[in-house]
């Protein structure tokens, strides 16, 4: 390193050597030199005009200076930075507690492209600088700098030829003198220059402390106002795992008012490749370091990288520090440069540990902790440069593919984050898991990173989502069964039900699960048969026979796990519900005759269907079992009697030949047992039982009538066929109730059967209908030889149908043509004359009508 000078005449002889150097003789230039002293000086001036964007970066080279140096054993390395006016004049000053300027430094300070700071071969730590061109930054504020080192004392002006480089023999002001320090002073140039510096002092950055070789004191008097910055390093702090660091603040009473904390890792870089500018170096040092408030408290905001000085900020939430090669200007790094990358890969390591060494950090308290909240150091503000981002990302994917995280389960080992989910605070209960069980508790990520939840998704930790959380819930119940579902109080069951509401993707597999208490005690599925809610006014007739699940009743009047199971289409159990049940009951009877149902029952759910007949989808009634009787003999409706026809005894239809008959021997009428009219009439009212047989009848579902069916699909019935056994009279009149006011007209086959058949006239002769007349007293009078059919009542015009039968019902031409033909097989003497001319006088007065007729 050389010698540092005895006395101020071998001081004088060392400056008086660098001037002879530089052209200067008897201190004026030598001729010969003139043309490259002034190419040199126009360099220079661009030099220290253009290399930095800041006029304010000298101060950090002078920084450099400081912390280049020596300071003797026992002394605090500490360096003064001072701004303040005199005499009307603004000055910048720098006082630093080194040995003194040696030659060797003193010539590099005068040079430009050389540097003191070479490394020996094998040293760790590099230098700070590199080029020798820093310092020639103070004249972009000064023209004048004057230097007192030990014996040294100079000045460099840069108004003289070649003057930023040329020492200059000038006794310091004795005023601003301090023993046994190396002093630079600077007369700033404008008062611009001495706002940028005030300005700067007031942000200066006490962490570039952290990362200077010697330095351990920073002492900043701006215009009057004190500050000193002191760094304590500890090498093994137990609250820490390892390094602290803490950088005091004091004001100018030596009052404390202000600590920062920061915890420091260090990883030695091996197998450097090599590089000129760091000859014989193959190692060097990476440091980080990280803010902390406490012992669970991280510090974040953006923070510089070093190259022991600051270079700039990228966006880390931590301070970075290496011996990067950097640009000239020393505000950025070569990016291209196989060194600095070297650096990059040594600088991921110490992350890696540094984070470890976090993880491994003891609680302060339940769930608090640097081994937590480290997380908050991992986000990053800024996209650039690649270099940096490439540095993050690869921080993150080595991270991520480690066991870093805590999950809920105390009993496990650290988790790698992909394995670990997010519990939102929306799906856990009374501050723990909803669903608690080891096996889900091992995949949670620890609550105690609730504030790092965003770093922790960087990491690859997936925030669990609703069927994630079905899956805890299915996986619980196999755990804990039906019997853990009953403990749970009912606010977790309510969480869970506002949690899966409406989740239609999910609504099939909740249906599956046993979530539904039954009022017996039993959990059941919502896929249970049967299953309802119950009803409100608790108004439950269950029929007979059937099975069903009711909903436990305290847990229905619940709205919120109502609403759910509703969405899991659980139906309230309503007279819509039972008479669903009582139909389904009897699609079985109708389709096995070995189910049964006493008469009793049958009866009941009849009246119970027709009672609430609005909850059905039909008019009528619909496809059910009744019990009839045939042959005074009583049955029950099955599936062979479907198409059975069923008669009701209405009272009201005339004539009423189902009552009539239904006892008759060999007939053919199935009857509705009489009990449902009393059933009804019992329950409803008699006015209702008009009612519920025009509801039967209406039925789209079953045949029931009240009057003989004579004709169907197009043959004649055995209903048909008993009353032509039985009385032709009945049959005409059923023909009568069915025809005599429809416009329909009645079936061919109903139509030529009835004109061929043969019936009773009042002489006691049967003859085929269509052949005969109705007695009425008009033709009785008129056509009185006319062959008349035995009818009840004849007189009444309701008869006049049977002429679609070929019947005469009126006294028309047919019938005085049939009156003649029957007079003229009387004997001559017994014939009325004037009775024939009345005949043929009617018969001419009709013959423009009915001339078809009469011929």
């Amino acid at each position: 390193m050389g010698s540092i000078p005895s006395s101020k005449a071998a001081a004088a002889a060392d400056l008086q050597r660098l001037q002879s150097e530089r052209g200067m003789a008897n201190n004026n230039l030598r001729a010969s030199d003139s043309v490259l002293a002034s190419s040199l000086n126009e360099a220079l001036n661009i030099l220290s005009d253009q290399l930095y964007t800041t006029p304010t970066h000298f101060i950090l080279e002078l920084i450099q200076n400081a912390d280049d140096n020596s300071h003797a054993s026992g002394v605090t390395p500490t360096l003064r930075l001072s701004l303040y006016e005199k005499n009307g004049r603004r000055f910048f000053r720098t006082d630093c507690n080194e040995v003194g300027f040696t030659f060797e430094q003193l010539n590099a300070l005068t040079r430009v492209g050389q540097s003191t700071k070479k490394s020996p071969a094998g040293r760790r730590k590099g230098y700070i600088g590199e080029k020798g061109i820093g310092f020639k930054a103070v004249f972009k504020v000064a023209d004048v700098v004057r230097v007192a080192s030990g014996y040294y004392e100079f000045k460099f002006d840069r108004r003289r030829p070649i003057g930023m480089i040329l020492p200059i023999v000038s006794r310091f002001p004795t005023a601003d003198r301090v023993a046994d320090h190396t002093q630079f002073l600077l007369p700033l140039k404008s008062k611009e220059d001495d706002n940028a510096i005030h300005r700067d002092l007031k942000h200066i950055e006490p962490q570039l402390l952290l990362f200077l070789r010697q330095l351990r004191e920073l002492h900043v008097s701006n215009k009057g106002t004190d500050n000193i910055y002191r760094l304590e390093a500890t090498q093994s702090d137990g609250d820490y795992g390892g390094e602290t660091s803490t950088i005091s603040k004091s004001d100018g009473n030596g009052e404390v008012v202000e600590v920062s904390r920061y915890v420091i890792h260090r990883h030695t870089v091996q197998s450097l490749p090599k590089e000129s500018r760091r000859e014989g170096v193959s190692t060097s040092e990476v440091v980080v370091a990280f803010a902390v408030k406490d012992r669970a408290t991280p510090i974040t905001g953006t923070q510089k990288v070093f190259a022991f000085l600051p270079v700039d900020n990228y966006g880390f939430q931590f301070l970075i520090h290496a011996d990067f090669l950097l640009v000239a200007s020393r505000e950025s790094l070569e990016y291209d440069c196989a060194w600095n990358t070297a650096l990059q890969s040594g600088i991921l390591t110490a992350l890696l540990q540094v984070f470890d060494r976090f993880i491994a950090l003891s609680e302060v308290e339940h769930g608090k902790g640097l081994r937590y909240t480290w997380l908050r150091y991992l986000t990053r503000r800024s996209e650039n440069p690649t270099f940096w981002s490439d540095l993050h990302e690869k921080m993150l994917e080595g991270l991520a593919n480690k066991k870093i995280l805590w999950s809920r389960d105390g009993n496990t080992p650290l988790r790698k984050p992909r394995d670990l989910y997010y519990v939102p605070q929306s799906y856990r209960f009374d501050g723990g898991d909803l669903f608690d069980i080891p096996s889900v508790k091992s995949t949670h990520l620890s609550f105690a990173y609730d504030s790092v939840k965003h770093e922790a998704l960087l990491l690859g930790v997936r925030e669990l989502d609703l069927l994630g959380l079905y899956r805890e819930l299915a996986t619980w119940i196999d755990d804990v069964g039906v019997d853990g579902i009953g403990k749970q109080p009912p606010e977790w069951h309510r969480m869970v039900s506002s949690l899966f509401y409406n989740a239609s993707y999910l609504k099939e597999k909740l249906k599956r699960l046993l979530i539904i208490p039954l009022r017996n005690g039993q959990w059941v599925s919502a896929q249970e048969e049967h299953l309802y809610l119950p009803s409100r006014d608790r108004n439950e007739l269950v029929p007979t026979g059937v099975t069903i699940s009711i909903v436990d009743y305290d847990v229905s009047q619940d709205p919120i796990r109502r609403r759910f199971f509703e969405f899991l289409e659980i139906k309230e159990y309503s007279p819509r519900q039972v008479c669903s049940l009582i139909l389904e009951f009897h699609m079985k009877l109708l389709g096995d005759t070995r189910a049964s149902r006493s008469a009793e029952e049958l009866l009941a759910d009849a009246v119970y269907i027709f009672k609430h007949r609005s909850e059905l989808q039909e008019d009528g009634a619909p496809l059910m079992s009744f019990l009839t009787v045939k042959d005074g003999e009583a049955m029950r409706l099955e599936t062979q009697g479907l198409t059975e026809q069923v008669y009701l005894i209405d009272p009201t239809v005339e004539p009423g030949l189902i009552a009539k008959y239904k006892n008759a021997p060999g007939n053919p009428f199935t009857v509705l047992s009489d009990k449902y009219e009393l059933a009804v009439s019992n329950e409803l009212g008699m006015e209702q039982t008009k009612e519920f047989r025009e509801w039967l009848l209406r039925s789209s579902r079953l045949n029931f009538a009240s009057q003989p069916i004579l004709v169907h699909n197009g043959m004649l019935t055995a209903e048909w066929w008993f009353l032509v056994e039985r009385n032709i009279t009945d049959l005409l009149s059923v023909v009568k109730s069915n025809y005599s006011k429809k416009a329909k007209p009645p079936p061919e086959t109903l139509t030529w059967s009835l004109r061929a058949l043969e019936v009773p006239c009042q002489d006691g002769v049967t003859r085929p209908l269509y052949r005969l007349a109705v007695p009425t007293p008009e033709l009785l009078q008129k056509c009185p030889h006319l062959d008349f059919v035995d009818l009840p009542n004849p007189e009444l015009e309701n008869w006049k149908f049977l002429s679609k039968f070929g019947v005469i019902t009126t006294c028309n031409t047919v019938a005085r043509l049939r009156e003649l033909q029957a007079l003229g097989k009387l004997p001559p003497e017994t014939i009325d004359k004037d009775s024939i001319k009345e005949i043929y006088r009617a018969l001419n007065l009709n013959l423009s009508t009915e001339d078809y007729n009469i011929r």
